[in-house]
């Protein structure tokens, strides 16, 4: 929704319960922009900690 691309990287059959998200930035990053990412992360997982299931 906002932008960014962080994929989703499924374990070999031994570590099926472990799912890895891996974040790729580029040189020229600026703060600003990293603190903007680390806020959406952390309004995502406060919002999928509250979902059921």
């Amino acid at each position: 929704m906002k932008g960014w691309q962080v994929p989703a990287y499924p374990m070999p059959e031994d570590l099926t319960s472990i799912t890895v998200q891996r974040i790729v930035v580029r040189e020229g990053l600026t703060m600003d922009l990293a603190n903007e990412l680390l806020l959406d992360i952390r309004k995502q997982v406060e919002f999928l900690e509250k979902q059921k299931g």
